[in-house]
């Protein structure tokens, strides 16, 4: 549901022979512009989502495609992290080794 509110999910119009994925327009604007700033900042201080957006470009998704992209991907690390039922309250970071994006568990 935040996806959605947050403009990061897709939404798809198709009729009998066409099918097209375009942006979502109808959701909170300021949440969408945090986003998108959130992704953008995370591009410049983390390798890995770098990675990921560069990867994405080369795939020939446009510049505001990957950034939402990233962000969604940002997005579902941040609801992970704060109301995962198998995460604990005190995780942070990210683990790059898994492959996608994981919660690491920090032991305090």
């Amino acid at each position: 549901m935040l996806r959605t509110h947050g403009g990061v999910a897709p939404v798809t119009k198709q009729s009998g022979k066409r099918r097209q994925v375009v942006m979502r327009r109808g959701c909170n604007p300021r949440l969408r512009h945090a986003l998108y700033h959130m992704a953008r900042v995370a591009l410049q201080r983390d390798a890995h989502c770098n990675r990921v957006y560069t990867a994405l470009r080369a795939k020939g998704q446009r510049h505001g495609q990957a950034l939402r992209n990233v962000g969604d991907r940002l997005l579902r690390i941040l609801m992970g992290a704060l109301g995962g039922s198998d995460t604990p309250q005190g995780t942070f970071g990210l683990d790059h080794r898994a492959g996608h994006f994981r919660p690491l568990r920090i032991i305090a």
